[in-house]
């Protein structure tokens, strides 16, 4: 199976990342992080 291109304008790949990142966030006790600030960070990655 070949890996999916990310698509920072897919409501379902951005809430993906969202959920993992706060998941993440909260197992190491950090903030979680608001989905408009992961999407932004998200999308600078080229």
């Amino acid at each position: 199976a070949a890996p999916i291109p990310f698509e920072k304008d897919d409501d379902y790949q951005i809430d993906f990342i969202a959920t993992a990142t706060n998941l993440r966030a909260y197992m190491y006790g950090l903030e979680p992080s608001d989905r408009y600030e992961i999407k932004r960070i998200a999308g600078n990655i080229h």
